[in-house]
């Protein structure tokens, strides 16, 4: 059995894909300083199951990661394969190359194949657990290592010795057979708690069973009960239930009558509130007709004062013009005498007479305008007396409609 080569594809130095090929014998890398040689043996500890970041040289996993050069950009992930050749059937598995490969992922993630088919990181340490070539065994020897078996302790040589003789899986299965143990104690114990609790709450589920099976007797005996009283009930409502029913086809008949009342009773009220609703309509035409027949009278007074003024205006008119007719008779009067003297006159007076009648017919020329305006001041007050008579008249006629 021996590693027949491995391929490095983003693994630190390894920015583009390598594959390193390994024969039987001895092969040996050969560069300067920083050239990557000891990235090599990281990544195959790093394939096999190494989870110390210390062990690899990183501070982080993810800075195993090429970050990238001038030429080339940093990759996304690194996947590390190696090859190894089972002709003697070391590893306990049925084929003859097997390849594990091992891919991390910049956020973190890893996944594990044995011959390209995903499997756990427990699957690979099982595999080369007593072969010599864990990530961890003596195959894989470095400087720190060496001085670890040249040391003063003996639980370094100790551990390497145990996996040469290939007892590392007894131990582990030791190991974990105690842990599963201890696992089972810790189960028996919380069973036995459980059970403790459980058989608290069967004996208290118990008691609620016979406290069940009581009140369910119960239960059937009252429910029996109830039905005997429940058919009681029914014959005692059954009897009381006839006269009941008489009473209430009374009842009924009294009900229709009465219904029947109210509705006629219901007609004349709503008749009765027509013919009020009428009344009312009635009632405020009249108030209209009546503040009309107000608002007309009070016209008419103010019609009647002011008639009143201009009669009183139109009789003392008259009063002045009978004044001044009274007058001109007087003047008419004495005139008439100054003439009848001057008649008597003219004959001795023959040469006045003339100058007399040119006298004479100036004051008939005067007396005719006088005569004028007394038939027109007669006209004029039966015109007003009219106006009197026909006001007083409408005063009446409105007083009568207002009454």
């Amino acid at each position: 059995m021996h590693i027949s080569s491995i391929m490095l594809h983003g693994f630190k130095s390894f920015g583009k894909k390598s594959i390193i090929k390994l024969g039987r014998g001895i092969t040996g890398v050969v560069g300067p300083n920083g050239c990557g040689k000891t990235n090599i043996v990281d990544a195959l500890r790093w394939v096999l199951g190494e989870q110390r970041q210390s062990v690899i040289r990183a501070g982080r996993m993810e800075e195993i990661i090429f970050n990238g050069s001038k030429n080339h950009k940093p990759s996304s992930l690194c996947e590390v394969t190696v090859t190894i050749h089972n002709d003697k059937g070391r590893l306990p598995i049925e084929y003859t190359d097997i390849e594990i490969t091992r891919r991390l992922y910049r956020d973190g993630e890893s996944e594990y194949f044995i011959n390209r088919q995903p499997c756990r990181l427990k699957d690979i340490t099982d595999l080369f657990m007593d072969t010599g070539m864990g990530s961890d065994a003596y195959s894989v020897i470095e400087l720190k290592m060496i001085e670890d078996i040249l040391s003063e302790t003996g639980e370094n040589r100790r551990r390497m010795f145990e996996e040469a003789a290939g007892i590392n899986r007894y131990k582990k299965q030791r190991t974990s057979t105690f842990r599963k143990l201890e696992a089972t104690r810790l189960d028996l114990e919380r069973i036995n708690d459980i059970a403790g609790e459980v058989g608290a709450k069967v004996k208290t589920l118990a008691l609620q069973l016979k406290r069940f099976d009581r009140h369910h007797k119960l239960t059937g005996s009252l429910s029996a009960m109830e039905l005997t009283l429940a058919r009681l009930q029914v014959h005692t409502i059954a009897e009381q239930k006839a006269p009941l029913l008489a009473d209430l086809q009374a009842a009924r008949g009294t009900r229709d009558s009465e219904a029947d009342e109210m509705g006629k009773a219901e007609q004349e009220i709503n008749a009765a509130r027509d013919a009020q609703q009428q009344l009312e309509q009635d009632f405020q035409a009249a108030n209209r007709q009546l503040e009309t027949a107000n608002e007309e009278h009070n016209e008419h007074r103010r019609q009647s004062a002011v008639w009143d003024e201009q009669i009183k205006a139109s009789e003392g008119g008259l009063a002045r013009i009978a004044t001044e007719r009274s007058r001109e008779e007087s003047g008419l009067a004495e005139r008439q005498a100054a003439a009848e003297q001057l008649g008597k006159e003219m004959e001795a007076l023959v040469p006045g007479a003339q100058e007399q009648r040119k006298k004479l017919a100036a004051t008939q020329e005067q007396e005719g305008p006088l005569a004028t305006a007394f038939k027109a001041a007669e006209a004029a007050l039966e015109e007003t007396r009219e106006k009197h008579f026909r006001h007083q008249r409408q005063i009446l006629e409105a007083t009568a409609r207002r009454q």
